[in-house]
């Protein structure tokens, strides 16, 4: 519910659904879940599409604005 279609999390990170044309809030909303989610998400539940679809998306954005000036939060 909170995922949005280009496999980001929710730019509101658990308040409500929301997606942001910002890479480097898009790169800490998501990277925060996402990390939140590898501790809590049982083992085999990882490799499941909406989990890998949010890594690829949070990959990508990391690779197209490497020379950007990020928020570093989210690199954490």
């Amino acid at each position: 519910r909170m995922q949005n279609r280009d496999g980001s999390f929710s730019a509101s990170y658990f308040k409500n659904a929301g997606y942001s044309s910002d890479p480097s809030k898009r790169i800490s909303t998501t990277g925060h879940t996402l990390e939140f989610l590898m501790l809590a998400l049982e083992q085999d539940r990882l490799n499941e599409p909406w989990v890998r679809r949010a890594v690829d998306k949070l990959s990508s954005d990391l690779i197209q604005y490497q020379a950007e000036p990020l928020e570093v939060g989210g690199m954490y």
